[in-house]
């Protein structure tokens, strides 16, 4: 097993920050330039979907909107997260065609540009929660401090399976497609807009196997004032090492091709 190209990538991350720093912010630059409010733009959006999807599901699903809006909330803006995570990471070479084919940088650089970038719009987001915490009585607590760690173990995997999918959509275009109709449906499967308990005993597997869950609750749980489970610090590891063995196979092994699959 060759790991110095792993431990190079790792490296790349700390020794060369500025590099996919200034890219991370450059891309908010550019996306929100003639914009008179910027990115804030994005926290408008994500109040008003929050808003109307409570109302319209909180009468489906005939629950208490004090106990609805903060799951909701955390869910839809835990899952805007990841989901940017993995359909962006899925074209983040295409994306850096120009840089790859011009010069010798470290895919992980590109892949903390994404990371970067998706935080930056997390934050924003995370805005539209504060109100909702405090109107909806949720207790503030050290819980919240658990935000950290799990942004941290996103943005590791968002490198990992970032990279295996980026790979995957450069050498073969329709890839990206497929990731798309995928995603769709793993929404649907994964508990942002129903509730757990809403799922007869039988079919509550869909929520407990389920990884997409599992990353979701690292967010929603300190949001709601709980700390981390078991089953959520299982499912994760597991879903960690699975995904940093097959980065380390696939990277080591094609790496080298990627600038000529684009």
């Amino acid at each position: 097993m060759n790991t110095r190209t792993i431990q190079e990538e790792i490296k790349a991350i700390f020794l060369d920050w500025p590099i996919w720093f200034m890219l991370g912010t450059q891309d908010i630059k550019l996306r929100y330039r003639c914009s008179s409010i910027g990115p804030f733009w994005l926290t408008i959006n994500m109040a008003v979907t929050i808003f109307c999807m409570s109302f319209l599901y909180g009468h489906l699903f005939r629950i208490n909107t004090i106990e609805y809006l903060p799951y909701l909330t955390s869910g839809i803006i835990g899952w805007t997260f990841i989901s940017s995570l993995i359909l962006e990471g899925s074209n983040a070479f295409i994306e850096a065609e120009s840089y790859i084919k011009n010069q010798d940088l470290f895919t992980s650089l590109f892949m903390m540009r994404l990371f970067l970038r998706n935080v930056i719009i997390f934050a924003h987001n995370l805005i539209v929660f504060i109100p909702i915490m405090f109107l909806c009585h949720i207790g503030l607590s050290w819980n919240i401090l658990l935000l950290l760690p799990a942004l941290v173990i996103i943005g590791v995997n968002a490198i990992v399976w970032g990279t295996l999918l980026s790979m995957m959509t450069t050498r073969y275009r329709d890839f990206s497609q497929i990731t798309n109709s995928l995603m769709q449906i793993v929404f649907f499967l994964t508990p942002i807009i129903w509730t757990p308990a809403l799922l007869p005993e039988r079919f509550q597997w869909i929520t407990v196997y389920n990884p997409f869950n599992q990353f979701l609750n690292l967010i929603r749980d300190p949001l709601l004032n709980h700390a981390f489970n078991g089953q959520t610090l299982m499912m994760v590891l597991l879903t960690s090492v699975i995904g940093f063995s097959l980065y380390n196979y696939f990277l080591n092994q094609y790496k080298s091709r990627i600038v000529f699959w684009l």
